[in-house]
Formats: structure tokens, C-alpha cells, sequence
């Protein structure tokens, strides 16, 4: 099959491109995958997407079973459903950097811990309270939640205890997200309606700020730099991360429940579902919208291949599609 991607111009017009169109631009500078070149069915209604550490394999969470699947990259084949060790749906899961391990919750006490080589229940841990999302550090050492309502937790892999807490102040009510940021050891936290992000230490979890961004803000995506964060939301907010300050804002991006950007940095994309069941895609250069493309179906969850050649969308139409 051969690989198609779209080919930018230097200055591109938003358009909406139906996947298997052709490519777009004369005088190409830039390239990112548009294009549907397969489908992969699913166990069920899928949530979020992640690719694991090997680089092979794309982890679904489910959104009406407590459960996940896995889908070979190689091959494309599809593995599961497995059980996540959640009394319900996940909520959020967090993979660690290094070890074949994955951390799944599900808003109540317990975060279950899977091997992800074996792709079975392995342990679990037990924190007092309703844990609305996860997270690791990088180096892999401590697991970073969200207790709702609002309390923020670092928890020690070495004991499965709490090595620090901060209370955060917003209001948690369901749903929350929390992006990592190495170079600055710090967590950001986002929970979705007219609330802020929090930006908090790791690991002594002290609070350093907090930053109004836009309604319905939840989801996140670090630039591979390091020096800007974008959040999801209306409209999206991009945060520096060297002082924690909103740079820009990007409207038209409502209800991303997922963001993910290509290694480059060059390109961000956003699980649009609340515009034409597709794919915004982001020039993060000029923080404008490069193009929408149209999957058909109502995108939950975004991965990318490693080499930024691939894309993996998980779509409420029980698939994860492939785009390159």
C-alpha cells in the first residue's frame, strides 16, 4: 500500500479534506499523514490512545467496558479485549517510560497496574478517595493523580504511598487531565469546565500558578521542545512553560477529547469530535488551523508512530484508524 501524506505550502488556506483525497499544495515544505490507509476493528466503543514505550503497539482504553485493547503496529493486528483491574470504564491510564507497565483508574480508590508485555493484572494500589486521572514522571518513579475534588497526589512507586499532596484550587467534579513537563518538573492539571489549569511542583507538589484558559479546557499536548503547552478547549490556550503565561489562543477547536503533535513539533492534532467528526490539524508555527480532515466517525483518542509517519485515531465507530 503505498504511503500518502499531505504535502503544505507555504502558506496553506484551512480547507477539509475526506480522507483518500488528494494532496494538497505545489511548493511542498512540509509533510504530515492525512490519509485513511486501513481500519482496525475494536472490542468496543473506544477512549483514549496511546503507543507504548517498544513503539509496536498502540494501547485503547474502552469506554464502556473495563477493559482495553492493544493493536500490534506491525502487523495491525488486534489483541484483546484484556481487563483493566477497574470496577469500571477507565477514566485515564498512564504508561510508564521505562518498565512494561500501565496505570488505569477509573474515579474511584484503586489504580490498577498492568504488564503491558503480558498484558495482565499484575498489582494495584489503593489511595483513599475518588482519583479522576493519572500520570508518571519521566523517570518512571512516582505516579501523579487527581483526587476529586481538589487535591492533587504524588505517589512513591517504591512504597505505592503518598510521598507528597497539595491542595489544588479548583473544583474536580468528573473528569481531569495531568501532563508532565520534565524540563520544568512540574505537572499541569486541567478538569474541564470554566475551571483553570494548575500548575504544580513535582515531586514536593507545591503550587506554582494557575492559568485561566479556555471553557471546557481538559485535554493537553507538550511540544516536543519543551517550551509550550497547549490546551484543549474554547478557545485552545498555548502556555509557555519557561513562566507559565498564555502566549496565544486558537479558536475553533471545541471538545478535543485527545491532542497529540508529531515529533517534529511542527504539527499539532486535535481530536476534534465536536466539528465533523474529524481531525483538526495545527501549524504550530503560526498557531493557526492547517487543515480538518473528515473521518466519518466521532474521533476519541490520537496516537503517533515514533518516526511521525503514522497516525492511529480511535473513533466512536469501534476502529482505530491508520492515517499516513
Amino acid at each position: 500500500m503505498p504511503i500518502s501524506r499531505l504535502l503544505v505550502a507555504a502558506v496553506v488556506l484551512p480547507v477539509v479534506l475526506a480522507a483518500g483525497c488528494d494532496t494538497l499544495g505545489s511548493d511542498p515544505q512540509y509533510y504530515f499523514p492525512f490519509e485513511v490507509v486501513e481500519a482496525v476493528w475494536l472490542s468496543t466503543v473506544p477512549g483514549k490512545a496511546e503507543i507504548l514505550p517498544d513503539g509496536g503497539h498502540v494501547l485503547v482504553s474502552y469506554s464502556i467496558w473495563s477493559s482495553f485493547g492493544v493493536v500490534d503496529l506491525s502487523s495491525l493486528a488486534y489483541l484483546g479485549p484484556f481487563p483493566s483491574g477497574t470496577s469500571s470504564p477507565p477514566w485515564d491510564f498512564a504508561v510508564h517510560p521505562v518498565e512494561q507497565l500501565a496505570y488505569f483508574c477509573d474515579g474511584g480508590s484503586v489504580i490498577s497496574v498492568v504488564e503491558t508485555d503480558s498484558f495482565s493484572v499484575v498489582d494495584s494500589i489503593s489511595i483513599p478517595g475518588f482519583l479522576t486521572s493519572v500520570s508518571v514522571d519521566d523517570t518512571g518513579s512516582y505516579i501523579l493523580t487527581v483526587n476529586a475534588p481538589d487535591q492533587f497526589l504524588v505517589i512513591d512507586l517504591d512504597s505505592d504511598s503518598i510521598f507528597s499532596s497539595a491542595e489544588i484550587p479548583v473544583y474536580v467534579s468528573e473528569m481531569s487531565e495531568i501532563l508532565y513537563v520534565p524540563s520544568a518538573s512540574a505537572a499541569y492539571i486541567s478538569c474541564g469546565s470554566d475551571e483553570p489549569v494548575v500548575v504544580v511542583s513535582v515531586p514536593d507538589a507545591t503550587v506554582l500558578a494557575t492559568v485561566p484558559v479556555g471553557w471546557d479546557a481538559l485535554a493537553m499536548c507538550l511540544l516536543p521542545t519543551e517550551k509550550y503547552v497547549y490546551v484543549s478547549g474554547e478557545p485552545m490556550t498555548v502556555i509557555r512553560t519557561s513562566d507559565i503565561t498564555v502566549v496565544d489562543s486558537i479558536p475553533g477547536l471545541p471538545d478535543s477529547p485527545q491532542l497529540a503533535v508529531l515529533p517534529s513539533g511542527e504539527y499539532l492534532y486535535c481530536s476534534d469530535n465536536g466539528v465533523d467528526d474529524g481531525l483538526a490539524v495545527v501549524d504550530t508555527e503560526t498557531n493557526e488551523i492547517a487543515v480538518t480532515i473528515d473521518l466519518g466517525s466521532s474521533p476519541t483518542g490520537l496516537a503517533i508512530s515514533p518516526s511521525g509517519h503514522q497516525v492511529y485515531v480511535a473513533v466512536a465507530g469501534v476502529q482505530l484508524l491508520v492515517l499516513e
